[in-house]
């Protein structure tokens, strides 16, 4: 689903940056988006903010970023 995502996301040529959790439970994840050449950033499991603004910091202060996820607990925080 990430994947179908991401590439929807870019289909109009803007740079699309998957930002996902450095630990093992991603590395599937991490291991489809090599495989078709989808970006991606790994960082904190337990500080999104922090995984967020790392994968952000090399990008100009303009840059827009979308959070898209599949996990119920985080879109209910979202929601809230």
């Amino acid at each position: 689903m990430v994947v179908l995502a991401a590439k929807r996301a870019a289909n109009n040529g803007k740079r699309v940056l998957v930002v996902t959790s450095s630990h093992e439970s991603d590395d599937l994840l991490c291991s489809c988006l090599e495989f078709n050449q989808i970006e991606y950033f790994r960082g904190s499991l337990d500080n999104t903010l922090e995984r967020f603004f790392m994968a952000l910091s090399e990008y100009e202060d303009n840059t827009i970023g979308s959070l898209l996820t599949m996990s119920f607990p985080m879109e209910f925080w979202w929601m809230n």
